[in-house]
């Protein structure tokens, strides 16, 4: 049994004709860029076409 709150990092990868195609979930230790930055690293293309809000750490 898991007791307290988890950090999470969240991406979507959306598919060529309806919504959602694949989510991509990564427990992180705080909120700072390098930490979320680990989603990127692991889960996506260098090449891919990435669409982020306005968010800096």
């Amino acid at each position: 049994m898991m007791i307290g709150r988890k950090k999470v990092v969240l991406a979507i990868k959306k598919g060529d004709t309806r919504g959602v195609k694949y989510t991509y979930f990564k427990t992180i230790d705080n909120y700072l860029s390098d930490e979320l930055h680990k989603i990127f690293v692991s889960h996506m293309d260098t090449k891919a076409n990435v669409t982020k809000n306005r968010w800096t750490g």
